[in-house]
């Protein structure tokens, strides 16, 4: 990701509706692993080797991953309960989403 794409990365991580879904890609630095499935206590993150074992705080989503920008949009429409629409071009304006993500906390929708 660019600098750019990761300190959005790192705005998503401090939004109310935030957390982490299976099929999410998550990453630091150089590295990056797949959330697999939530155990007590947090999640299982793999990357096909070494599973992550560390602080789930300490990774950031990828936001140009496929599937971690479909999650985001499942937040999205979660905090609005059901009632916010994305255009497939919107979608891939990834500051579209972390807005309307933001957003939905300012309004107060649960």
């Amino acid at each position: 990701m660019t600098p750019e794409q990761t300190l959005t990365a790192r705005e998503f991580l401090s939004c109310e509706y935030w957390h982490w879904m299976p099929g999410m890609l998550g990453v630091r630095g150089d590295e990056e692993w797949r959330a697999v499935r939530k155990v007590r206590g947090g999640w299982v993150f793999d990357s096909g080797g070494p599973s992550w074992d560390g602080d789930e705080s300490e990774l950031i989503p990828d936001i140009t991953d496929p599937a971690t920008l479909g999650c985001i949009l499942h937040l999205v429409q979660y905090a609005w309960e059901g009632s916010y629409t994305v255009s497939a071009p919107a979608m891939l304006q990834v500051g579209y989403l972390l807005a309307a993500l933001a957003a939905a906390e300012l309004k107060g929708v649960d």
